[in-house]
């Protein structure tokens, strides 16, 4: 019995000891800048997309904007204009104001001796063309986006096998912290690739989506246009008139007048006989066209 009581008070200095004793928490403070440094020739070539990225970021942010293509106010201002016969003026408004709006406008001006469909046709090309335009721009991001990714796997790949390289020739003398340490360094390129192709794929449809409100914007400011200019004294059957892409309302068929044909595209044109001698652009590939006289056909 005593001999019990006297393990007992032997221990209880080892017992209060441990009790006592708390683990030591280790951390560890990682420099985020100096290991994204370590990502050899493939971190290279991922900075240089991170850089062109956000070249191409900065570029669309500063250039694709709503007022670059329909100016606010600008239908307000030129509405008026066409009823009052001030055409010079109309076309000096148009070249003023330098946007999308303002060139599909002055191309209405310049041929509005030609048919309403015509005209229309012609100023939805335009539309069309320069919307596909600024969104090709931004088909960069696109690339960067699924390209970053593929990059850093190929960087990883790469440090992988170079890590067991190593152990391979130092075997157990500090094999494992070796391997830990190559693998951390290939991994780098991997987070890279993904830290670059997360924004750009964000801002390639945040993008797009912009240029889908502007071209629902120029369509229905370019449809007040038409409506107004060619079509209200005229007989519409029911659909709309769209004029950036969107299905048009049929317009009625002109029996009167010169039919011809570009010279390059083929696209059947109809002007008024007062205009034979003059000479158009045809409204779809842009050739400088002269109209023939009745006789001559």
């Amino acid at each position: 019995m005593h001999i019990t009581s006297i393990g007992l008070y032997l221990l209880l200095p080892a017992v209060a000891l441990a009790q006592h004793t708390a683990p030591e928490t280790i951390s560890a403070e990682i420099d985020w800048f100096h290991e994204m440094t370590k990502g050899g020739a493939t971190g290279l070539v991922l900075f240089a997309l991170a850089f062109v990225m956000v070249t191409i970021a900065l570029e669309r942010l500063f250039n694709l904007r709503s007022g670059r293509v329909v100016p606010p106010d600008f239908t307000k201002q030129v509405l008026p204009l066409w009823a009052e016969g001030k055409f010079d003026e109309l076309k000096e408004v148009c070249r003023q104001t330098p946007s999308t709006m303002g060139r599909m406008t002055h191309f209405l001006v310049e041929h509005r001796a030609l048919p309403a469909e015509l005209l229309i046709q012609g100023a939805s090309d335009i539309g069309i063309r320069e919307l596909l335009h600024e969104q090709k721009r931004s088909y960069g991001l696109a690339v960067i986006a699924g390209l970053a990714p593929l990059l850093g796997l190929l960087g990883t790949i790469i440090g992988m096998i170079e890590s067991f390289k190593l152990v391979e020739i130092y075997g157990d003398e500090g094999g494992a912290t070796i391997l830990a340490g190559s693998i951390s360094k290939a991994l780098i390129t991997t987070a890279l690739g993904l830290i670059i192709a997360i924004p750009s794929m964000a801002l390639y449809h945040w993008f797009k989506y912009k240029i889908q409100v502007i071209n629902k914007t120029l369509d229905e400011q370019m449809e007040i246009l038409v409506n107004e200019w060619l079509l209200k004294s005229m007989q519409v059957s029911g659909a709309s008139v769209s004029v950036t892409g969107g299905r048009r309302a049929p317009a009625p068929e002109v029996t009167e007048g010169i039919s011809f044909f570009c010279t390059e595209c083929r696209q059947k044109l109809k002007a008024d006989p007062d205009m034979a001698g003059t000479s158009i652009a045809c409204p779809r590939c842009g050739t400088s066209l002269k109209i023939p006289s009745a006789s001559g056909m």
